[in-house]
């Protein structure tokens, strides 16, 4: 706008946009694209401290006074904003008549919503607006109510009248009927204008919906049927409507889910979707509505627009291809997700599944075969003998009672087989409410670690499980090296196969440069190295960019403990492990 409330020349007169609670920075980006816009808001959320008890409020809306003049109208019940109470915002410099009235809030309420109210107003002020032809954006969020204590001031004090209930769409008295319900799996309708289409579409992996509609109905002299003054734009995997077009009085209402990238969507809508309903409000927009009738498509434009729309139904065929696919590579795997997140019978089934994907043929569930028998979980009978597994999954670390529990069982078991031939493994999803890298790794304390190597049972994390998943299918260890593991005492590791552990005694350059002793390994340039950064993480490959011995560049050193500098392709820690390939 320019000084003293005149349009700035080149801004355009039509369409004239009102924007309730949109972000500022969305409403500043349709000016910057010379439209004609006002800002408006429902109010701010008033929040109190802690000594708040009894508090007189006053709504804060604000819509144009001409409001009823204007052709679109975007009201955006995502954009929540708030500030503190402060009395003087909430007293009437002019008062007129002998009773005032006011909203009462009261401790405990800690927040005070006026936006339902005020939305009530604005319906009102909607009325008119909706008799000729505009248009009513909304993107929506949940259906909440809000309960209202309104008082009448007067010389005699303060009454209290009668609680009201309202709502944030109480400005739309057209609302279908609704389920609050999230999700963001979508699907945009294809029964639309080529314009729509795609502007639904580039935004549809990015939204996510909060309520869910109905398709209204009608009564004819058939029964009940879908009023076809109402039509789904975007449905939920599971068919329900969130978000629609439909006709309210002469006003069109678009409703939309939270869009990501609002102010783009916003813009394109009003430059390219709404000219098409109403060339009338848009004289000024980029190309004059009527030329993108059919009629006036220019060369090839009918060919381009064909292979766009075929564009768009093959986008969406093989992105409901893709989602099909994704859902049946997670239902197959599921049982690594179980490994960090279950207790119980669904851990000790998810463990039984890794093992036997790692090539153990004779896997037992002792659970399932004598559910009263609390002892071992799973056992596996092998070329070693026979390895019982107790599998935990607790909210902390195991105590020394817990991770001793399993030798008794081993001890037990080699007596009833008269062979010491037993291994023992105690197995835990510890931390499990954690993120599996933010938890203690590994989850064993020295002297827990020291006890089970002279007790000679194993102790090992489901997480070790879960990475060990990868470095299997990466290549990086063989799957009968795990097994082989699996039977060692102490905290059980998988190390990566044909390989030698080298172990940085200095790091220099930002991680790039290693200082190693080289205990006679051929180490040669160019050499591929897995790298494991410290406990509860995977291999990685890296490559030797460079071998520096006494300050020299060589291209091989195999020498008895001579220090060798190794520049490397990415970063490692000093308390990182080098693996090197076996001579």
């Amino acid at each position: 706008m320019a000084e003293g409330g005149e349009l700035d020349p080149a801004t355009m007169e039509r369409p004239r946009v009102c924007t309730i609670d949109v972000a500022d920075e969305v409403t500043q980006d349709l000016l910057d694209r010379r439209f004609n816009c006002i800002p408006g808001t429902l109010g701010r959320l008033i929040e109190f401290d802690g000594s708040h008890r009894e508090s007189l409020c006053l709504l804060q809306h604000s819509f144009p006074e001409n409001l009823h003049e204007l052709d679109v109208v975007v009201i955006d019940l995502q954009e929540i904003r708030s500030e503190p109470y402060d009395p003087a915002k909430h007293r009437r410099k002019k008062a007129q008549g002998h009773v005032q009235r006011a909203l009462l809030s009261s401790y405990p309420e800690t927040v005070f919503d006026p936006r339902a109210l005020s939305a009530g107003l604005l319906g009102a002020r909607l009325q008119k607006f909706r008799e000729k032809d505009s248009f009513l954006i909304v993107f929506a969020d949940s259906y909440e109510s809000v309960e209202y204590h309104p008082v009448a001031i007067t010389p005699l004090g303060v009454d209290r009248e009668r609680p009201e209930v309202h709502s944030r769409y109480d400005f739309y008295s057209a609302l279908p009927e609704y389920e609050n319900i999230a999700g963001t799996d979508t699907e945009v309708s294809r029964e639309l204008s080529p314009e729509l289409m795609s502007l639904l579409s580039k935004h549809n992996l990015e939204l996510t919906y909060s309520i869910a509609f109905e398709h209204p109905t009608r009564w004819t002299n058939q029964g009940s049927v879908k009023r076809s003054d109402f039509a789904p734009l975007i449905t939920s995997a599971s068919g329900q409507i969130v978000s629609f077009l439909a006709a309210w009085d002469n006003c069109i209402v678009f409703l939309f889910p939270r869009i990501q990238r609002k102010s783009e969507f916003l813009v394109e809508l009003l430059e390219n979707v709404l000219p098409g309903f109403s060339p009338a409000l848009f004289p000024d927009s980029g190309m004059a509505a009527w030329l993108r009738e059919e009629r006036y498509w220019l060369l090839n434009e009918s060919v381009l627009r064909e292979e766009r729309l075929k564009l768009i139904e093959k986008f969406n065929t093989q992105l409901g291809d893709i989602e099909s696919r994704l859902q049946e590579n997670q239902e197959r795997y599921q049982f690594l997700h179980d490994l960090l997140r279950e207790t119980g019978d669904e851990l000790v089934r998810a463990v039984e599944i890794f093992l036997k994907w790692l090539g153990f043929k004779n896997v037992v569930n002792v659970d399932e075969l004598n559910p009263g028998l609390k002892e071992e979980d799973l056992q596996i009978e092998d070329e070693p003998g026979l390895l019982v597994i107790e599998v935990k999954g607790i909210g902390g670390t195991s105590t020394d009672s817990d991770c001793s529990q399993i030798g008794k069982i081993k001890y037990r078991r080699s007596k009833q087989r008269g062979s010491f031939d037993v291994f023992a493994l105690y197995l835990v999803n510890h931390q499990r409410h954690l993120p599996a890298h933010n938890r203690t790794n590994p989850p064993f304390n020295h002297i827990q670690v020291e006890d089970a190597r002279n007790d000679e049972r194993g102790l090992l994390s489901t997480f070790d499980l879960f990475n060990l998943f990868f470095d299997i299918s990466d290549g990086h260890v063989d799957k009968a090296d795990a097994r082989h593991a699996l039977f060692e005492v102490g905290l059980v590791r998988f190390n990566p196969s044909n390989r030698t552990c080298l172990t940085p005694v200095e790091i220099h350059h930002n991680g790039t440069v290693a200082i190693i002793q080289n205990g006679g390994l051929k180490i040669e340039k160019n050499t591929n190295v897995l790298v494991r950064d410290g406990a509860g993480s995977r291999l990685r490959k890296l490559e030797i960019l460079e071998i520096q011995a006494d300050g020299t560049p060589v291209e091989t050193s195999s020498s008895d403990n001579e220090e060798l500098g190794l520049r490397l392709s990415e970063k490692v820690t000093l308390d990182a492990q080098l693996w090197v390939p076996k001579p």
